[in-house]
């Protein structure tokens, strides 16, 4: 294990590098569109999707809402932002998703909660050419998945979120970078930021993340008592680095998956400190040969 410089530089560094993604991948405020039923301009989610363009935010506020909100339609940049205790959870089906083919641009959820009683929460599996930004979120008691993201061609974010109790991994996110950004060994980018994610009692895996291209980053992070690896992790281009620091995965391979790594790794460089992975029904950390 190698050591990235001094302790304080690399939380600093990912604080810096966060919010000037978190910039330039906010929307330009072409426009804000309302969701409150009763007293806003639309009265659900999915009415404001429809008539939403490229950049535009839509402002959710406090309630429950059963829906499945489809984004596709909007094909491009769009952020659906929460007031405080927002909740998406339809009769059935996913709560939010893409359909046909890789979304054409940057999608932004904040403040919000997703579920599904027979699916995916949140279903991104047709991939997103843009950038992926989750922040103040909670993704959660779905059956399957509590979200599927990939192949992401521009870079993942999710902080200040949890993924808890679903029936299958906790988040799944594949990156698929362009390789040409790592031909050159000191100037790698991040393909997938972890920062304040908590990954717990999910029947698979906490998280699971891979990327073709690029450094994965956990930082205050936590994956426990999940049935199978708390954090799977796979950097396969040789330049790239997997960087874990003052994260956990406690605890993992419970009933009745009963089988489990506190971390699982596949990368060629690999930097962790200040973290720490016990109790796990097979090792702390499994590392995985390219």
């Amino acid at each position: 294990l190698e050591r990235w410089g001094p302790v304080v530089t690399v939380p600093v560094l990912l604080l810096v590098l966060t919010f000037g993604l978190l910039a330039q991948a906010t929307p330009a405020r072409a426009a804000t569109l309302d969701v409150c039923p009763g007293t806003g301009t639309y009265t659900t989610i999915q009415s404001a999707v429809d008539v939403a363009a490229s950049g535009d935010i839509i402002h959710i506020c406090t309630g429950n809402y059963n829906e499945n909100v489809d984004l596709t339609g909007v094909g491009g940049d769009i952020t659906l932002e929460g007031d405080s205790a927002v909740i998406i959870w339809p009769d059935s089906g996913t709560a939010i998703f893409v359909t046909g083919g890789q979304y054409p641009g940057n999608i932004t959820l904040r403040n919000l909660t997703a579920s599904s009683v027979n699916g995916v929460a949140v279903d991104f599996s047709t991939g997103i050419a843009g950038n992926l930004v989750i922040s103040g979120s909670s993704i959660s008691d779905a059956e399957f998945a509590g979200l599927y993201a990939g192949p992401v061609t521009g870079q993942v974010w999710i902080t200040n979120t949890d993924f808890a109790g679903n029936g299958w991994a906790g988040a799944n996110l594949i990156s698929e970078r362009p390789s040409e950004e790592c031909l050159v060994p000191d100037n790698i980018p991040v393909a997938i930021s972890l920062y304040h994610v908590d990954a717990t009692d999910n029947a698979y895996e906490g998280v699971s993340a891979s990327t073709t291209c690029g450094n994965i980053v956990v930082t205050d992070s936590t994956a426990d008592d999940n049935e199978s690896d708390g954090f799977l992790l796979s950097s396969t281009e040789l330049n790239s680095r997997v960087i874990v620091i003052g994260s956990s995965a406690d605890e993992n391979g419970d009933p009745p998956q009963g089988f489990g790594s506190g971390f699982r790794i596949e990368a060629n460089n690999l930097t962790m400190h200040d973290t720490s992975a016990t109790g796990n029904s097979a090792d702390g950390i499994t590392r995985v040969g390219l």
